[in-house]
């Protein structure tokens, strides 16, 4: 359980200007050329976090700093968008996952020798919006994501992600409505190297989790871990994805349903120790009458984990890997559901949500025996952006539980 009152000071437009175009809630990025408001945004921010109320993976205390600069700029002949984003982030006292975004992947592998930890993040993003004629337009987006990560301890490594999506689209206008189709194509890497420093005779402990905190525990170096495999290069994760949506709207009602396939390895060449994906389905539906809004939203995303069995066969002198099969060892099944309503009057703006989230996740790490967890949680919150002056006074209040059932 947990209660959130933030209190900030800043700039908020940007987020409300485009919230004018309800088709900036989907995945379109031909709609952009529907609204004709140019606006631009640049911001500068500090942070600093401590305490003890946090999870494994994060620090004991962090600080850092970011840039972004965002803009939307309608011409004679089209549309565009862009941004631009670098944050630093130096956290101390960290141990746990050395993934930059634990849980990301449905593998983990976590290390126990608390020290500082170095985030740089980047992010590149620009999308075109162009007229064929009176009815049609085209577009196109291209997102890209780089975050590095190192960690100067016992057990000093670095990990590098990259993440990039590619997404043309179409959309259709008429008086009485508007239609559209997206697709979506994108893929995710990762690979932590490393390393043994210092003088110590003891070597540093690694856990590889399989999934519900079941894997192997061994010293960082150990085949179960990964993390020092020979022909391998550190442990590399990656993950493709394709995607389609369609879109719809007609006065003041817009709506988009969506499904994204996404496969997914870990290792390279011959040495693949686990493949994962699976689908996930999306709707969004939104509503607006004059100053009113609401929107909802639901996903849902099921997939599996399959460990392969390998073996290493000499050949003519060359040692060879072969895979046997593979056994599915997890499956897992997300649902998020969302609604929210809000208020403006231009200026003013004030708003109420509530969200809930049941994961079921379903292990057989261990034959014959099985192993289940639910975690179910639910939030409700809401906010006031009042002008004063050039300035925004944002105040955000929420409130969530949550539970866990393990069988």
């Amino acid at each position: 359980m947990a209660l959130c009152l933030p209190l900030v000071v800043s700039a908020q437009k940007y987020d409300r200007l485009l919230k004018r175009n309800l088709w900036n809630d989907g995945s379109n990025i031909a709609s952009l050329r529907i609204d004709t408001l140019s606006f631009s945004e640049a911001s500068l921010s500090v942070s600093a976090e401590s305490g003890d109320f946090r999870s494994s993976d994060q620090s004991a205390s962090e600080f850092g700093g970011a840039v972004l600069a965002r803009s939307v700029s309608h011409l004679k002949g089209f549309s565009m968008t862009g941004s631009f984003g670098f944050s630093d982030t130096e956290a101390l006292g960290m141990c746990g996952s050395m993934f930059v975004e634990p849980g990301y992947f449905p593998v983990d592998v976590s290390e126990f020798t608390p020290g500082r930890k170095s985030l740089q993040r980047y992010l590149v993003s620009g999308g075109i919006a162009v007229p064929l004629s009176s009815s049609w337009l085209v577009g196109t987006s291209l997102d890209f994501k780089s975050t590095n990560a190192s960690k100067r301890k016992d057990l000093r490594y670095t990990g590098y992600k990259l993440d990039l999506e590619f997404a043309p689209s179409i959309l259709y206008m008429s008086d009485k409505f508007s239609a559209g189709l997206s697709l979506s194509v994108g893929r995710n890497t990762e690979i932590i190297n490393a390393e043994q420093i210092g003088t110590s005779d003891t070597t540093p402990m690694a856990f590889f989790n399989e999934g519900l905190w079941f894997g192997n525990y061994q010293a960082w170096t150990g085949s179960s871990v990964h993390l020092k495999e020979a022909g391998v290069n550190g442990l590399p994760v990656y993950k493709n994805t394709l995607g389609a949506a369609a879109q719809f709207s007609s006065g003041g009602l817009f709506a988009e349903a969506g499904v994204t396939f996404s496969h997914g390895e870990v290792g390279e060449r011959q040495n693949i120790w686990y493949r994962f994906g699976g689908p996930e389905y999306f709707l969004t539906l939104d509503y607006r009458t004059g100053r009113h809004t609401i929107r909802t939203s639901a996903s849902y995303e099921s997939g599996e984990v399959r460990k392969s069995i390998l073996d290493k066969v000499a050949s003519g002198g060359v040692v060879l890997v072969k895979e046997y099969g593979s056994n599915r060892i997890l499956e897992s099944g997300i649902l998020n559901v969302g609604i929210s309503y809000e208020w403006t009057d231009g200026e003013t703006e004030v708003g109420v949500c509530a969200s809930l989230s049941d994961r079921r996740d379903v292990g057989s790490m261990r034959y014959p025996y099985v192993f289940g967890r639910e975690i179910v949680r639910g939030e409700v919150g809401a906010y006031a952006v009042v002008p004063i002056g050039k300035w925004e006074i944002r105040c955000d209040a929420g409130f969530g539980m949550g539970r866990t059932r393990n069988s």
